[in-house]
């Protein structure tokens, strides 16, 4: 099969780039580069310059599995492509990982939100945005995947592996990041981020890991994978920094939760009882977050309410208004007295007769001077 020229080999898109060794093989972004080279391209490029200097650029023939499925370009596991921002969004990711690994802290979560205050201002249109966001998560979800699939090459060595397996994680992680940015930051739909699954996923064991990326992806690439890791313990990291467990990690259906929080989790209850003085400060600032989403999200509704009352009660001349009050359950929690509460709702009705009666006002004013 032969490379047309100025498109690219993975999705068939107009391409700008291409492999700087063989110089036969075109590419649409780095992404896709990246995914070709780990797929088949690897193995493939010395053959592909060596047959241009003898004049016959040629891809070699597809390997049996993929004659197999009929594919004819590397599966992108879900990537998506084609958005007018994406050279914005490697860029992004670039810098990104960049800053992480640049951050003075150790610590992985730390660094990861130092990551993202350092590239926040640059990048502002991409943390602002839920759609971009999951854009770069995508991006993330398909190198986690592909590098567990290069793992099952009979040739690779340990280093190899490990680094593999490491990207992986750090992949993972990044794009769980994204989606709790998105609910937390962005969507509002969430009241703080869940760090501890984001520690967790970069240290995790295959099973987590696939299982994560299999969740996420269209694509069966790692459904054989799934079967083989099944058996697999899971593992969970426990919240208590003294805890003397390797890494602190055992298995995940032993450990106990914090049930307050539920955010902390812990190998045992003496280490639970132990963390508690460090746990107790932050444990509570979670609680106050829950709590005061809790009431932004009651408060929103009721809002909701409020105005629908006030356009029925401006397209209804017959609405009664002691009918009609909206569910508002929570000014029960934000006013001290069953008084205040009631004067909130006649001032509230009230503003919302006023608002009916002058829209009434202006539709007979201007049904008149039609007639006129």
């Amino acid at each position: 099969m032969i490379i047309e020229e100025n498109k690219c080999g993975v999705c068939g898109e107009a391409a700008s780039k291409r492999c700087h060794n063989c110089k036969q093989v075109w590419y649409c972004c780095r992404d896709h580069q990246v995914l070709d080279w780990k797929s088949q391209h690897k193995k493939q490029c010395k053959e592909m310059a060596k047959s241009a200097k003898e004049g016959a650029a040629t891809i070699p023939k597809q390997r049996p599995e993929q004659q197999q499925r009929g594919k004819k370009t590397p599966c992108i596991h879900g990537h998506i492509i084609g958005s007018a921002d994406m050279a914005m969004i490697e860029e992004f990711l670039e810098e990104f990982t960049a800053q992480y690994n640049a951050a003075p802290s150790g610590k992985m979560m730390e660094s990861i939100f130092i990551a993202q205050r350092a590239t926040n201002d640059k990048y502002a249109a991409v943390w602002q945005s839920s759609k971009m966001l999951k854009y770069a998560a995508s991006h993330e979800i398909a190198m986690g995947t592909q590098d567990i699939l290069d793992l099952e090459g009979g040739d690779r060595d340990e280093d190899y592996e490990r680094k593999a397996l490491q990207h992986s994680r750090g992949a993972a992680a990044f794009a769980y990041f994204f989606e709790q940015y998105i609910a937390v930051e962005v969507n509002h739909t969430q009241s703080s981020y869940n760090s501890m699954k984001m520690s967790e996923l970069f240290r995790a064991d295959m099973h987590t890991l696939v299982q994560f990326l299999r969740k996420r992806i269209p694509c069966s690439c790692l459904k054989q994978k799934r079967k083989e890791v099944k058996s697999v313990v899971k593992m969970g990291r426990c919240c208590h920094r003294e805890c003397g467990l390797p890494n602190r990690m055992t298995a995940k259906n032993t450990m106990v939760y914090c049930t307050k929080c539920k955010q902390a989790n812990y190998c045992s209850r003496q280490c639970q009882e132990a963390d508690w003085k460090m746990h107790k400060h932050l444990c509570e600032g979670i609680q106050t977050q829950q709590a005061e989403f809790a009431l932004k999200q009651k408060a929103a509704a009721s809002v909701k309410d409020l105005i629908a009352f006030g356009k029925a009660m401006c397209s209804d001349e017959d609405s009664n208004p002691s009918e009609m009050v909206p569910q508002t359950s929570f000014l029960d929690e934000v006013c001290d007295s069953t008084e205040e509460r009631n004067e909130f709702l006649d001032e509230m009705i009230g503003s919302l007769l006023r608002m009916a009666n002058e829209s009434k006002e202006g539709s007979e004013s201007e049904s008149s001077n039609k007639q006129s």
